[in-house]
């Protein structure tokens, strides 16, 4: 039933504002991970918490389990957020996330 419920409490959540919404998204990404993007998006913009967006972004590149896609989408949006707010992203290694990012993602770049 989870299929059934999360959408419809994870769209009540964010409605209600901060800090609800962060706290079922990230609960909601427990059980669906292909989820993580999203919600980094989300508090990226909506949240205004950037360190935290990178922090979600950086486990979706490390994840062994995830599509090689979703990651390079990951490590795209992880950039643009470092060239945005390069002060806010404290949580992560920049240099080592951009060095990682151009050693696996050579054919893209």
């Amino acid at each position: 039933q989870h299929h059934l419920i999360w959408p419809a409490y994870t769209t009540f959540a964010l409605e209600c504002g901060e800090p609800l919404g962060s706290l079922v998204y990230h609960r909601r990404c427990m059980l669906e991970r292909e989820q993580r993007i999203e919600f980094a998006e989300y508090l990226a913009t909506k949240a205004n918490k950037i360190g935290a967006a990178a922090a979600v972004l950086a486990q979706v590149i490390e994840d062994q389990d995830d599509q090689v896609s979703n990651k390079h989408k990951a490590w795209l949006r992880l950039c643009d957020l470092c060239c945005q707010a390069p002060s806010k992203v404290d949580c992560i290694n920049v240099d080592a996330v951009i060095r990682g990012g151009l050693r696996r993602f050579t054919h893209d770049c």
